[in-house]
């Protein structure tokens, strides 16, 4: 991999870039501030802006990928011949909305060849290609933002964790829920059907299901949930309480460790489920940071992308299993509480854990993944 042939850029308008911070960390790339005068246009230059539209999350942000200002600089980065790289690289789906599809349309007035524009995302479905994305074809490319990102966000408060550690769980498991949709209300109900509800330390902290259409449903009923006004289920000593911890994404990778040690085994439900794109999030390696065994409700193929990470899935100690069927998961959880504390699964959960702090596991995950595939595909 010749990174020396190939420069990248930012600009204050173009936003902050997950991309840009992981590879300055791992391989210390160092990202220039855009100045035409300096530009070498003998190297591939590349331009990383953040991929998000004017809603909810970013109605604050100072950047202006959507101002005038904007696609006047990518006129003239164009006219450099410069490589546009739009990171939404911590998501996995393929949102098509009018305002992105209108975006797009706005890059190829300002005369860019969308052979050189590329979307990159979380999406681990996909190594490398070009796919329709409204009136428009597009280049994708994938960026492990997560298993990356995880270990350096979570080292910067975490210090000793044998200070949180018991011998005597009082919880068979945790199941950690941020934004219920319906695929985590379902797990959550199964696990109340199945009487392990009370067994578990679990969480609903914001809502994304029509209250309404369940206002007879069983479930809800017996969390006594007022469908007109929700309200939180948390643990004790979290770092926030209600439903405004949906957007506070500073506490992304805030936990208490103490939630975790106290239960054998992590379920996990992920963001994606059954044929939606794999997205392995911090979700997912959160307990492999805290060196806790789990299983994992998510999409088809998300154990296997672990495994193809080099990460142990504990088939060694409970088979396999299917990660896109609830009852499946929550079996393989049973079969791993009654050996949570065996050797075997130690042993699992520390190579688990070393992989995922091992800096150089990351420099060759995002080389493979990202930057030979972006390499060998630009022009």
């Amino acid at each position: 991999m010749v990174i020396n042939d190939i420069h990248f850029w930012y600009h204050p308008i173009t936003g902050g870039s997950g991309v840009q911070c992981l590879m300055e960390y791992y391989f210390g790339v160092q990202f220039k501030m855009y100045d035409s005068d300096i530009v070498d246009s003998r190297k591939k230059n590349i331009i990383v802006f953040l991929w998000e539209p004017k809603n909810e999350h970013t109605i604050n942000f100072k950047f202006k990928t959507n101002k005038f200002e904007f696609f006047e600089l990518i006129k003239e980065m164009n006219n450099l011949g410069f490589y546009f790289l739009a990171d939404y690289s911590t998501e996995s789906n393929f949102f098509i909305d009018s305002e992105r599809v209108e975006f797009i349309t706005r890059i190829r007035q300002c005369g860019v060849n969308l052979n050189k524009f590329y979307l990159v995302t979380n999406n681990s479905n996909i190594n490398q290609g070009k796919s329709k994305y409204g009136k428009h074809h597009i280049n994708y490319i994938h960026f492990p933002h997560f298993l990356s990102a995880t270990p350096i966000e979570m080292n910067k408060y975490l210090g000793d964790l044998d200070l949180y550690k018991t011998n005597n769980p009082t919880k068979e498991f945790i199941c950690l829920n941020r934004r219920v949709h319906k695929h985590k209300f379902d797990f959550l109900k199964k696990l109340w059907k199945r009487g392990l509800l009370d067994k578990t330390n679990w969480t609903w902290v914001c809502n994304y299901i029509n209250l309404k259409d369940y206002e007879e449903d069983e479930f809800v009923k017996y969390l006594k949930i007022d469908i007109n006004s929700f309200n939180s289920f948390q643990l004790q000593d979290d770092v926030m309480y209600g439903t405004k911890l949906d957007k506070a994404d500073e506490f992304l990778y805030t936990i208490n460790p103490i939630w975790y040690y106290e239960s054998k085994v992590n379920l996990i439900v992920e963001s994606n489920s059954f044929d939606r794109p794999i997205h392995l999030t911090e979700k997912t390696f959160k307990p492999i940071f805290l060196g806790v065994p789990f299983v994992i409700f998510a999409s088809k193929g998300h154990l296997d992308k672990l495994k193809e990470f080099g990460f142990d899935v504990f088939e060694s100690v409970i088979g396999k299993y299917d990660c896109t069927n609830e009852d499946s998961v929550i079996d393989a959880g049973i079969r791993l509480s009654k050996t949570y504390n065996s050797d075997s699964v130690i042993r699992i959960c520390q190579h688990n854990k070393l992989n995922l702090h091992n800096f150089d596991t990351h420099k060759q995950i995002i080389q493979k993944y990202f930057l030979r595939r972006f390499e060998s595909n630009i022009i």
